[in-house]
């Protein structure tokens, strides 16, 4: 009876580790993003993120009729959908 012998495994080559791990500027964007943008509901970003963002509810409210379309897809987004919004106030879907 032969004993079958095992060979390490190759290391991972690049396509097989995450984007992150392969350039620090991807990574450094990853984390900028995080930090700038918030997911929450159409609804909770409204109500508490963009009159923060637009400096109150006076610039909130004229902001508002922008929030109703994605800013990429430029389709519709209910109050319960989840979406990113982004610093300078325009939101987009998830």
């Amino acid at each position: 009876a032969s004993e079958a012998t095992l060979s390490p495994s190759p290391a991972p080559t690049a396509a097989a580790r995450p984007l992150e791990m392969q350039n620090p500027l991807i990574a450094e964007r990853i984390q900028q993003l995080s930090e700038r943008t918030r997911i929450c509901s159409r609804r909770v970003w409204e109500e508490s993120y963009l009159p923060e963002l637009r400096g109150g509810d006076e610039g909130a409210e004229l902001m508002r009729p922008a929030m109703a379309q994605c800013c990429v897809c430029m389709s519709g987004i209910e109050m319960s959908d989840q979406v990113r919004g982004l610093a300078c106030g325009h939101i987009f879907h998830l």
